[in-house]
């Protein structure tokens, strides 16, 4: 057995919903507010180890709607998951590629689409990312401003994360599923 399948066999089921897709439900929610339900799927590419695919939906108490994909089925361990978040609310949509990698955004009224894509000059490695969010939080308590990300959006995204999980193992196990008509 390789060490790419060594690894991903010791990690737990739910380990993309928590390590990746918890960062994409942050995101919604920073963009659009809290949801009020989610529906989740998932899939693996070998039996009895992670989900490698992840698909969410959500509809926000707003009535914006949201869909969540994340994947880290491919050849490589070290991959970066794929992943895709799109919102629609009644102004606009938004469409994120990989966290950051490229965001669009449409109006419904202007019909005008605009993008952002960082420079490729100017790339974030995943320490220097880690080192600005701890910075920032750090200095929000040094000089007494309000911290970034509180300990109850932490929580709640846990939570999410863990409705994610438990919908998934329920679709597996045979519940909730409709027969197709």
């Amino acid at each position: 057995m390789c060490i790419r399948d060594r690894v991903r066999a010791s990690l737990p089921v739910d380990f993309l919903v928590h390590n990746a897709l918890a960062h994409q439900i942050d995101l919604a929610r920073f963009l659009v507010g809290e949801p009020q339900l989610v529906e989740a799927f998932g899939s693996r590419d070998v039996p009895g180890q992670l989900w490698t695919d992840l698909q969410v939906g959500i509809y926000f108490a707003n009535g914006a709607l949201g869909s969540l994909v994340c994947s880290l089925y491919g050849p490589e361990w070290g991959q970066l998951p794929i992943e895709r978040t799109e919102i629609a609310t009644t102004e606009k949509r938004i469409v994120v590629e990989d966290i950051c990698a490229r965001v669009e955004w449409f109006g419904y009224k202007d019909r005008d689409s605009h993008s952002w894509t960082p420079s490729i000059f100017e790339p974030v490695s995943y320490q220097e990312s880690m080192k600005a969010s701890i910075s920032a939080w750090i200095e929000a308590v040094f000089f007494g401003h309000s911290i970034p990300i509180t300990g109850e959006d932490g929580l709640r995204s846990v939570e999410i994360c863990d409705q994610v999980s438990n919908q998934i193992r329920g679709h597996e196990e045979g519940h909730n599923i409709e027969p197709a008509t």
